[in-house]
C-alpha cells in the first residue's frame, strides 16, 4: 500500500477558510443567482469557474496573497501565498483523475504538468510506487522549453519573481446539490501522483441559503408560464368562459334520464 510522504504544509487557517468560502459560495448561492460583475466570462457551461475566479479576486486582496487572471489553455486565477511560497490552482477531483488517466496519451502540456514538473519535480511518494504497467508516452510533451514558457508567463501575469515560488499546491474539491462536499490541498509530482495532501473538509461550514425569496420567485415563473402575459380581449373572454363552472339545467337532467 502506498504511503503518504511527510510533506510539511504551512498554509494558515485564514487562507484555508477564505479559499473554502470562495469555492463554497461559487458552487452554491453565486451559481444560483448567476450575478453580474463576474471577474471572467468563460461561458454558461463553465459559469461556476467565473464565480470561483471572481471570488478569488474579491476575497484574496492583500499584500501577502496574490490572485490574478492568467490564460494557459483556459482562463484561471492562480493564488500565490507569499508566506509559504506556494502557488495554488483549483480543480475538481474528477477532472484531476481524468488528466492522470490521459497522461500516457496526452500530447499537449496541461498547466498542472508544467507546474508540477517545474516546482515539485524532486518529490516522491514514500515508498516510491512501482507501476505494474509502466507509463509510456511521457516523451510526447517532454518539451522543457514549452513547460518553462507556461510557468514563466504565469508568474509574469501574477507579477511575482520566479525565485519566490517554491511549490505548487493543487486544491481539489467535490460538490453536490449546490454544496461543497470535500476540499483538500494536494502536492503532486511530475507523474501527477499525490505525494501528500492536507484535508480541509472539516472546515466546511454548513450554512443556510440567504436567498430563499429570490429562488422562490425564479421557480414561480417556471411554474406559471402565463405570468406577466397580456391577453387580447378574445383570449380573455375565452379564458373567463373556461374558468366558469358548467351549470346543469333541468332539461339536461331530463335528457340524461331518457338516454338511460
Amino acid at each position: 500500500m502506498r504511503k503518504r510522504s511527510t510533506f510539511k504544509f504551512e498554509t494558515s487557517d485564514n487562507f484555508k477558510d477564505i479559499m473554502i468560502r470562495c469555492i463554497s459560495n461559487a458552487v452554491g448561492e453565486d451559481i444560483i443567482i448567476n450575478s453580474h460583475g463576474l471577474k471572467t466570462q468563460i461561458g454558461t457551461p463553465d459559469r461556476i469557474w467565473d464565480c470561483i475566479n471572481t471570488n478569488l479576486g474579491k476575497y484574496f486582496n492583500s499584500q501577502d496573497v496574490i490572485a490574478e487572471i492568467t490564460k494557459r489553455g483556459r482562463i484561471l486565477v492562480p493564488v500565490f501565498d507569499r508566506k509559504t511560497g506556494m502557488i495554488h490552482t483549483i480543480m475538481r477531483e474528477k477532472r484531476f483523475e481524468q488528466l492522470r488517466k490521459e497522461l500516457p496519451q496526452r500530447r499537449r502540456v496541461h498547466y498542472i504538468d508544467a507546474l508540477s514538473r517545474s516546482l515539485n519535480k524532486n518529490l516522491h511518494t514514500q515508498p516510491v510506487q512501482r507501476s505494474l504497467f509502466p507509463i509510456r508516452g511521457h516523451h510526447k510533451f517532454d518539451n522543457e522549453y514549452q513547460i518553462k514558457d507556461i510557468v514563466e508567463k504565469m508568474f509574469k501575469d501574477l507579477s511575482i519573481p520566479g525565485e519566490l515560488v517554491k511549490r505548487h499546491g493543487l486544491i481539489l474539491f467535490t460538490s453536490q446539490d449546490h454544496m461543497l462536499v470535500s476540499i483538500r490541498c494536494c502536492v503532486i509530482n511530475s507523474d501527477l501522483n499525490i505525494v501528500d495532501y492536507d484535508d480541509w473538509s472539516n472546515r466546511i461550514k454548513a450554512t443556510e441559503s440567504i436567498i430563499p425569496e429570490q429562488t422562490t420567485e425564479i421557480a414561480s415563473e417556471f411554474d406559471n408560464p402565463t405570468m406577466n402575459l397580456q391577453y387580447k380581449q378574445k383570449a380573455k373572454n375565452r379564458k373567463n368562459l373556461q374558468s366558469k363552472p358548467k351549470i346543469r339545467g333541468k332539461n339536461n337532467e331530463k335528457e340524461n334520464r331518457n338516454k338511460n
